[in-house]
């Protein structure tokens, strides 16, 4: 076909210039014709599919949500479990042994005066709570926590860990010695045994953490100890615990759970904002 030497002149780079506008129409016309020599067929829809589908082998495999959510979560719970292991390893040793001895101590003396167990456990019950309450006091004064910063873990993570570990420590205690009073004393309802060893740990707890994140000093350990002996005084309120049904029970320690719960919570962001750490969200 014949072309125009125009045509050939021009290149794509040269399409605005007042060459081309000065193409005739005759031009136009060539170049209409040598395009119509490149005839595209139509593809296939199947071919398009199949092509699509062999691509895919190459692309990166997209993971689903929820198994990303779960590993996560699972890689979190881990993280929060290490975390546990390490503060345990921290925490003083001599707080689980003067734990341990006193509420043995104070077990054995109410067996040996043939005292009323529900009421010697419900007075005894909190001493760990009280130790353990000491035990974060102590790091937070001596600026020990401004140093535990420097780890992977963030200052919140560490208070909560710590919290975790104490109140455990505690129902433990309660639950280990109230099992083996069950053994010993036929006439002793074990869950009632358990429920009157647990309230007092959460009532104190929750009332010591919220002590301690008003007043932030080592002194508001000793003002927790204070309330406590003078709740130990007070006799009465100890018999009322003794005497209520185990409905009444239940819901107790259900509701003195909830507020160590949000004491808890309080207790560990105001230790964060006493130290000014403002890098931290909440």
């Amino acid at each position: 076909m014949k072309m125009n030497h125009n045509i050939h002149k021009l290149r794509c780079e040269n399409l605005e210039d007042e060459q081309f506008e000065d193409l005739a129409e005759v031009d136009l016309m060539d170049i209409a014709d040598f395009l119509d020599n490149y005839i595209v067929k139509k593809v296939d829809e199947q071919k398009i599919d199949s092509t699509i589908d062999i691509l895919k082998s190459y692309m990166p495999k997209q993971e689903v949500q929820t198994i990303k959510e779960h590993n996560t979560f699972l890689e979190r719970m881990k993280n929060n479990i290490d975390l546990v292991k390490f503060q345990f390893s921290l925490i003083s040793k001599i707080y689980f042994i003067s734990s341990l001895l006193l509420i043995l101590v104070g077990t054995i003396t109410t067996m040996k005066l043939d005292l009323s167990i529900y009421l010697s456990a419900s007075i005894i019950a909190p001493i760990p709570i009280l130790l353990g309450m000491f035990e974060i006091i102590k790091g937070r004064d001596e600026n020990v926590w401004e140093l535990e910063l420097s780890y992977k873990y963030s200052l919140r993570e560490i208070v909560l860990s710590r919290l975790i570990i104490i109140n455990v420590v505690s129902v433990l205690i309660g639950i280990i010695i109230s099992i083996n009073l069950n053994n010993v004393y036929s006439d002793i309802n074990l869950f009632k045994m358990i429920g009157i060893w647990l309230i007092p740990i959460f009532i104190i707890s929750s009332m010591s953490l919220v002590i301690t994140s008003v007043y932030r000093s080592i002194n508001s350990v000793t003002l927790c100890i204070m309330i406590w002996i003078l709740g130990a005084v007070s006799i009465s309120i100890y018999e009322k615990i003794a005497d209520i049904t185990n409905i009444n029970i239940f819901i107790v320690l259900v509701i003195s759970g909830i507020s160590t719960i949000v004491a808890s919570r309080l207790f560990y962001k105001k230790s964060i904002n006493s130290i000014d750490c403002t890098t931290f969200e909440f």
